[in-house]
């Protein structure tokens, strides 16, 4: 079953996908890709995951705190929130 909830970036995250399940499988695999991680880390935060949603989104601020302006402020404060 495929699930899709709007998250705070105006986008939407995509549970239990074909491209979820891609996406992990190109984390697994060692891609260093800021975005990747972005998403990853907001999947985590759909499912109720906090730490490892905090994880995936520092890991993609600290590949690259910049990857996208509007998603790595969104990485900023859930990362924050999540630290509390």
């Amino acid at each position: 079953m495929i699930q899709a909830r709007f998250d705070d970036s105006g986008g939407f995250t995509i549970i239990g996908s074909v491209a979820g399940r891609a996406a992990m499988q190109a984390l697994r695999l060692g891609t260093e890709d800021a975005s990747l991680y972005f998403h990853a880390g907001m999947i985590e935060r759909a499912l109720g995951n906090k730490a490892a949603a905090r994880d995936y989104l520092e890991r993609a601020l600290t590949i690259n705190a910049d990857f996208d302006p509007l998603q790595a402020r969104v990485a900023r404060e859930v990362a924050e929130v999540n630290a509390a």
